[in-house]
């Protein structure tokens, strides 16, 4: 997983999601960026 820096609970507040939901993107979007052989950098 790629660190960026920010807890998952002050992503929720930004977003006005749940943190159970910001770590279900997380999972998609890393899903996905392995699957299209992306790099995520920092």
């Amino acid at each position: 997983m790629v660190e960026l820096g920010m807890p998952m609970v002050d992503l929720a507040k930004k977003f006005d999601i749940t943190p159970a939901a910001v770590s279900y993107a997380v999972q998609r979007g890393e899903k996905m960026a392995k699957e299209q052989s992306y790099q995520l950098e920092t």
